[in-house]
């Protein structure tokens, strides 16, 4: 039940995303081709397990733990039953996993254009971006050599104590390079934040937008830690999770909550109407000149200018600067020259 309203949840997001992006913005960009594989990922995903993995579930964990299911009367084709488990439980476990770095790499082409003209900034996105595609090939390969026997009778090896060690290790070291590349990633929008003054409104924003992250890692982390029980290695409670997963990530992508804080602006011009209004924004000027430190000022100013130009001389930068606007030139000559 709880998959199924996440489910709906993700797809009622995606639905509006896209909505607003074509319809309405009439833009289509990388990150959000991202977004839809780790929909699509989330898709077949889904499909697998209603179709395969749900109808065998339990009988191969009644063939690998036998001593925990003492009683339980295996039909007859309960052999082809563990190996078609044990295939598409690999399967849909590589595709969740893929849906999730989906997420990522949307994160990272969204922000990669805040800061291409910032070079410190350019090169820690490269970095991110290859610790990411590494943590994406780790993880995929988790699933296979952890247990490499496909319609094998040693696939029974990975049952045992040492299988199960091997099995945890590389969930655990998995889940490392995951909450890893998430804390990377979110760095990114707040050494922009930092660098930059904004309203306490869109503060508030990019706070939520952090506290989903944060849930994403606490449900990693519960995969993870919910994965060994009583020396048993719980392979349903990781896939509901990694199901979790993929489908909170979407939801925080679709919501496009950084996107509307770092797209929307406001103009901090000086009112051109009453005197009242004027010297309330010169008081305001003065106050902030007044009260912050001249090298705190000289500093702010030197950052550099999203579209290339030179930064203007302000008491601090308000937010990410414009992309300047097409001027039509040669209008004063025109009518000069026919007056």
């Amino acid at each position: 039940i709880s998959t199924s309203a996440l489910l709906a949840v993700s797809l009622l997001a995606i639905v509006v995303r896209f909505y607003i992006r074509i319809a309405i913005q009439k833009q289509f960009s990388i990150d959000d081709g991202f977004i839809i594989i780790a929909l699509c990922c989330l898709i077949v995903a889904y499909t697998l397990i209603v179709m395969f993995i749900l109808p065998n579930m339990y009988v191969s964990w009644a063939v690998k733990y036998p001593d925990e299911t003492a009683g339980i009367v295996l039909p007859d084709n309960w052999l082809e039953m563990t190996f078609d488990f044990h295939k598409w439980a690999a399967v849909v476990n590589i595709t969740l996993w893929t849906g999730i770095l989906a997420i990522k790499f949307s994160f990272l082409f969204f922000f990669r254009n805040l800061i291409s003209r910032i070079r410190s900034m350019t090169v820690y996105w490269w970095i991110v971006f290859v610790f990411t595609v590494g943590t994406l090939g780790y993880g995929i390969s988790v699933y296979i050599i952890t247990c490499p026997h496909f319609y094998s009778f040693a696939i029974l090896e990975c049952n045992t104590s040492a299988g199960n060690h091997l099995i945890f290790s590389h969930a655990a070291a998995q889940m490392v390079l995951d909450i890893i590349g998430d804390v990377m990633i979110v760095l990114i929008p707040i050494r922009i934040i930092w660098i930059i003054k904004v309203s306490w409104m869109q503060k508030i924003v990019l706070a939520v937008s952090l506290c989903l992250t944060i849930v994403i890692m606490i449900t990693t982390i519960i995969r993870v830690s919910g994965i060994h029980h009583e020396g048993l290695i719980d392979f349903i409670w990781a896939l509901y999770w990694s199901v979790i997963s993929v489908q909170i990530g979407i939801t925080m992508a679709a919501a496009a909550a950084f996107r509307a804080f770092f797209v929307a602006r406001r103009e901090d011009t000086p009112p051109s109407s009453g005197p009242r209004k004027r010297w309330y924004y010169e008081a305001k000027k003065h106050f902030w000149q007044s009260s912050t430190p001249k090298g705190w000022r000289s500093k702010l100013n030197a950052l550099p200018s999203v579209d290339g130009e030179e930064p203007k001389q302000e008491p601090f930068m308000k937010e990410l600067p414009k992309i300047p606007r097409a001027y039509i030139t040669g209008i004063r000559t025109f009518f000069n020259g026919q007056g």
